[in-house]
């Protein structure tokens, strides 16, 4: 690289600036020394800078360069002007004129001021720290130095040099929460709705006793509304709220569906008063939460609460969207399984119920969405060809956030792969695939062939296409679990509270499948981990708590740790498990299979686990596992292993902060 005269130092001062011709621009390299000239080319080809200079050109490498000034850019005669009534000793003048010029995006004169700053003013921070300098015992280390500092772990803060403690350096990808503060009314509101779940006032009591006692089928109550003929032996309350629900699901599917061969007959829906009355009334098992009839066209239900977070409300959603299908398509059993169950997910998980009555459609099941995820980043996925052929036998527990999220995409993807909401109303590409598709399931059998022709038609090919849909559901954000109030993670959806023990615990979210919310304590490695995931089975078949915990602690956990011990126990009331181990496995498994739980375990999470590499120092678990109905429920505190014993006493005040939110929810 040539160099003559047209190379200055930044250090010397910046009469270059105001002598330079007008025509004149600026290059700053990382060394602190600055070409001047005229640019001839921004990118030769090989990834340099061309400048002309007073004695020729100087070839210049990109990754030298550390900023431009170009002699026509904006501000740079107003920099000059307002440089010209500055001060050589007014220290202040000159920082503020570095900082309006790296306003302007003027860099090198930002630079200039900044060091006439601190000519005028050595010990002037403002200046020292704009420049890239940081204080470390007692003097200031230039910007080179500082780069070397943090590449051995310091952190720059607020100007200063701070070597963090072992714990500060967080996990990849952990996201610390942000708190909404609580003015002292919503904090006595608060306080107040859980003294009343604890007290359980006998008002309460009385009104979900006659609820759950109901009457005699031949007195039940039976509302009928444009679509739907409820009938229902709780109380007419009751029955009345779920038909006002059937009606608002109704018209979330029809907003999207407009369908042609709907008929005038109302859709039958029957809700029993108690689950023993479903039992008995319909000779089910006792794992049904409800059911869609392909033959009678009827949906049948019970008031109440599944396990930790099903409600008849949900149930109603998932099974009432097949109830719209079976009055639509050709012939609902033989329809492709990824469309019924991809929409009854899109529509059933993706339904929420606000405690003033609303029903909010097409959301994003946290729990499908971290499946699908977790799947797509190791690979383990169903691709597009084997998904949309899979019939009713080949369709497992684990395909449902795969159908979920493939619906998603073609109902809320527009033609350049960005996410737009479900109440958009313009016509994409996915959403014609989508169209056309159901269109002609109305009108006859569908076939793969139909898929392949639509998705040719519209996006190249099935291959393409499924490049889309990974991409899109990949890029999805992961809706929030809850939400922080002051020293409390309240969560709706999930149905339980987690409060901070005391100061210097502070909650996360990280992108791990299953993780609702984590809490850790500063300066720590002391952490306390909320997790939810789906009890998927063959059909309604669900893993009963014996069978997880056996697979917990025979199959997934001793893949990376080891000392494990289980014992029964009782957490929030409710029947668990307490299980304890350490980092440190053998790196294998027994293996499990049979009946329900072979649907439910997959392959995939027992690949997933012996491919992660164990971070940081070895640590101790305690883990407390909640499996009911439809949903299984972690809550593990852990800390290192040489620390925990003085960590126990405060995680155990911290799992004691978790509490369930056993109330009404539908």
């Amino acid at each position: 690289m040539k160099l003559g005269l047209g190379v200055i130092a930044i250090g010397l001062g910046a009469w270059w600036l105001a002598a330079a011709p007008a025509g004149e621009d600026a290059v700053l390299l990382k060394t602190g020394v600055i070409v001047r000239g005229k640019i001839a080319q921004e990118d030769d080809g090989q990834g340099r800078l061309v400048i002309e200079t007073t004695f020729g050109k100087s070839v210049i490498p990109r990754d030298r360069i550390e900023a431009i000034s170009r002699a026509d850019a904006p501000g740079r005669k107003e920099f000059a002007s307002r440089r010209a009534k500055v001060r050589s000793g007014d220290a202040k003048g000159w920082f503020d004129l570095g900082q309006w010029a790296r306003a302007q995006k003027l860099e090198i004169e930002a630079r200039d001021a900044f060091a006439e700053a601190l000519k005028a003013d050595p010990n002037h921070a403002g200046a020292r720290v704009a420049l890239g300098q940081a204080h470390l015992d007692g003097k200031w280390l230039p910007p080179d130095e500082v780069a070397k500092k943090v590449a051995e772990g310091y952190q720059v803060v607020e100007g200063n040099l701070v070597k963090p403690s072992k714990y500060e350096k967080r996990p990849e990808g952990r996201r610390i929460l942000s708190a909404k503060s609580l003015t002292f009314g919503e904090r006595q509101r608060l306080q107040q709705e859980r003294a009343r779940r604890e007290t359980d006032p006998e008002k309460y009591r009385e009104q979900m006793r006659r609820e759950y006692e109901g009457v005699p089928w031949a007195n039940s109550h039976r509302i009928s509304t444009d679509h739907y003929v409820v009938e229902c032996n709780s109380t007419r309350d009751v029955a009345a709220r779920y038909a006002a629900m059937m009606e608002a699901i109704y018209e979330a599917l029809d907003r999207r569906f407009r369908f042609p061969r709907i008929t005038r007959q109302k859709s039958t829906v029957f809700i029993s008063c108690n689950q023993e009355d479903f039992m008995e009334k319909w000779r089910v098992p006792s794992g049904v939460g409800g059911f869609y009839s392909p033959m009678s066209k009827m949906v049948c239900a019970y008031h109440g609460t599944f396990g930790l977070t099903g409600t008849t409300f949900s149930v109603l959603a998932h099974e009432g969207t097949h109830q719209f299908q079976g009055l639509v398509l050709w012939d609902f059993s033989k329809s492709p399984m990824w469309l019924i169950e991809g929409i009854a997910v899109y529509f059933g998980d993706g339904c929420t119920l606000s405690r003033e009555g609303k029903v909010e459609t097409e959301k994003i099941p946290r729990d499908r969405l971290q499946h699908i995820q977790a799947k797509m980043r190791d690979g383990s996925y169903s691709k597009l060809r084997d998904l949309v052929k899979k019939k009713r036998g080949e369709f497992g527990g684990t395909h449902y956030a795969d159908a979920w999220s493939l619906v998603y995409f073609l109902a809320n993807c527009d033609d350049s792969g960005k996410r737009i909401p479900p109440n958009d109303s313009r016509t994409t590409k996915g959403r014609k695939l989508l169209s056309e598709y159901w269109k002609i399931g109305n009108e006859r059998q569908i076939e793969y062939k139909d898929f392949e022709g639509l998705a040719k038609l519209h996006s190249g090919s099935v291959d393409e296409l499924e490049k889309k849909w990974v991409a899109f559901t990949l890029a999805l954000p992961m809706p929030s679990g809850g939400v922080v109030l002051d020293d409390i993670f309240l969560s709706q959806e999930f149905q339980f509270e987690l409060t901070a023990p005391g100061a210097g615990w502070q909650f996360y979210e990280e992108d791990r499948e299953g993780l609702v919310v984590g809490m850790e304590k500063e300066k720590t490695s002391a952490t306390v981990e909320v997790s939810f995931r789906n009890n998927d089975g063959e059909g309604e078949e669900k893993a009963k708590p014996e069978e997880f915990i056996e697979f917990l602690t025979k199959s997934f956990l001793p893949i990376h740790h080891a000392s494990i011990q289980t014992e029964p126990c009782e957490f929030c009331g409710i029947k668990a498990f307490k299980v304890t181990y350490e980092d440190g496995g053998s790196g294998g498994g027994s293996g499990i299979s049979g009946g329900g739980l072979k649907a439910f375990i997959q392959d995939r999470e027992l690949d997933g686990e012996r491919k992660r590499k164990p971070v940081g120092p070895p640590r101790k678990y305690v883990s407390y596992v909640l499996v009911e109905g439809d949903r299984i429920l972690r809550v593990t505190a852990s800390a290192a292993k040489d620390e925990f014993a003085a960590d126990q006493g405060e995680l155990d005040k911290a799992v004691k902060g978790f509490d369930l939110i056993l109330r009404r929810r539908w």
